[in-house]
């Protein structure tokens, strides 16, 4: 029996990993349409949009109240139809909450905003952001439903791929038609009330049964969720804040080469982020039997999938960066080295963040909350003191950093959950074959011009990739035997 549940657990991250690469597959067209819009706003223009947007996503999370996370770890255990029955009760109430507080915010705080001294002739634009909040809350909760059946669909196909395409390419279609003034703004509601009836549609087909049977009870999932709550308002204004602080010592126009900054970074991370739902529901099943070998597969078969796919992307990514940037426009080509900063620290704490899921999964959302404080706690005195004189690369030393120290208390946590570290020997021998790409890497360079030849970069590039796919097969045709 045990082993059945492990190749189910295998079969899902599996097929995690396909629908991660069609939906990188989609988002090819993304970067492009974000050169267009950046190029034709400019990087002080898209500095204000980065900078509300980011306030914006905070809000999201103070209405939300952790429910999003919440239903990822209550759904796996409910029937079907008391899973479809709770949601929808959760979803009714959220949906009118949020719908008022957005009204407010676009009547109320956009006026106060300019009272004390924000720019008026961007409060048009400000106005419609406002009002994306209801639908960017109603995605989030209604992916996250659907996460708990352990299916990725909708984060990578929706969230991650269609609204980004119909945000960038409905401002630069906004642009070409003459409305520059509110075509950021426009853009971005319209994009989010899409995604959020695809959402909700891709919720219903998922969770078709109508009978409850007993009467559904969402007390657990309010106390589980309450934690949950502060600690996402406080993961998002910790992943806000970097950009609030280049905001405070910087100019518009470096908030808006920083927004370009964070999408790459963003690009690497949700690699790894893609995974957390399915490893966290996965997890939530295997506490309630108390498996642990169930739990040691699986989690060191996450651990390789992550380190596989993440680590390539990055090193490919820094290869050609120098030739991409540029075409965002002139200013954004000062952000190459800030981006190879950060994205390098995601990649070594990839594999280590991995262990939050297995300790939330155990029920204990506590402790979430509490690395989230302490990320906050490492990483604004080092904003502070990096951001002033370093600028970009300030930012990205102070994040990277921070959270590299906590995704190490985050293993210990796990261990200390679980009883054990739950790696096998498969993650060694991924880690050894990630390291001697790198090698392979580095000879390649010394031996053909050095980092700043770019037929090197490439010829290196070639290398690597070469070798993390035997790596990648080596370690396939032995988890198969």
């Amino acid at each position: 029996m045990a082993e059945d549940h492990i190749a189910q657990d295998r079969k899902e991250l599996d097929r995690g990993v396909l629908v991660n690469f069609v939906g990188y597959a989609l988002k090819l067209a993304n970067p492009a349409l974000l050169i267009l819009a950046t190029r034709r706003y400019g990087a002080e223009s898209w500095g204000v949009f980065v900078t509300t947007q980011a306030t914006l996503l905070v809000l999201v999370r103070v209405f939300v109240m952790g429910l999003d996370k919440g239903v990822l770890w209550w759904v796996p255990r409910q029937s079907p139809g008391a899973a479809r029955h709770g949601v929808l009760r959760l979803g009714a109430i959220l949906a009118t909450g949020s719908v008022i507080a957005g009204a407010a915010l676009a009547g109320f705080g956009v006026d106060l905003a300019c009272r004390l001294g924000l720019s008026c002739p961007d409060a048009a634009q400000l106005r419609l952001l406002s009002l994306s909040l209801a639908p960017i809350l109603l995605t989030e909760f209604f992916l996250h439903a659907t996460m708990g059946r352990r299916r990725m669909e909708g984060q990578v196909l929706i969230r991650e791929t269609l609204a980004p395409l119909l945000f960038t390419g409905g401002a630069v279609a906004a642009w070409h038609a003459g409305f520059a003034r509110w075509g950021l703004g426009a853009s971005y509601l319209v994009a989010n009330l899409v995604a959020a009836l695809a959402a909700f549609a891709l919720f219903l087909r998922l969770f078709p049964e109508r009978d409850a049977g007993e009467p559904v009870q969402l007390a657990p999932l309010m106390r589980y969720s309450l934690p949950l709550w502060a600690n996402e308002f406080a993961n998002s204004l910790l992943l806000r804040i970097d950009t609030l602080a280049i905001a405070m010592f910087c100019d518009a126009r470096t908030v808006g080469v920083y927004g370009i900054v964070l999408q790459f970074s963003n690009a690497i991370r949700s690699i790894r982020r893609s995974y957390d739902p399915i490893v966290l529901a996965i997890s939530s099943r295997i506490s309630v039997a108390r498996d642990p070998q169930r739990l040691r597969a699986s989690f060191s078969r996450a651990t390789n999938l992550v380190i596989s796919t993440q680590t390539p992307v990055f090193v490919a990514l820094a290869c050609v960066l120098q030739w991409i940037l540029p075409l965002y426009g002139p200013e954004f080509a000062s952000g190459e080295t800030a981006i190879v900063l950060v994205c390098g620290f995601w990649i070594v704490a990839a594999p280590l963040q991995l262990c939050s899921l297995v300790v939330s999964g155990y029920g204990r959302s506590g402790l979430v909350l509490f690395n989230t404080g302490l990320v906050l706690a490492l990483e604004i005195p080092l904003l502070r003191l990096f951001v002033p004189g370093m600028g970009l690369e300030g930012a990205s030393l102070a994040v990277g950093s921070s959270y590299l120290v906590v995704s190490l208390v985050q293993a210990f946590q796990m261990r200390r959950v679980t009883g054990a570290w739950n790696w096998d020997r498969g993650v060694l021998l991924t880690l050894m074959w990630t390291g001697a790409a790198f090698v392979a890497f580095a000879t390649t360079l010394a031996l053909s011009g050095g980092w700043n030849e770019p037929k090197s970069r490439i010829a290196a590039l070639v290398v690597f990739l070469s070798v993390s796919l035997a790596g990648w097969l080596t370690g396939r045709s032995r988890a198969e035997r």
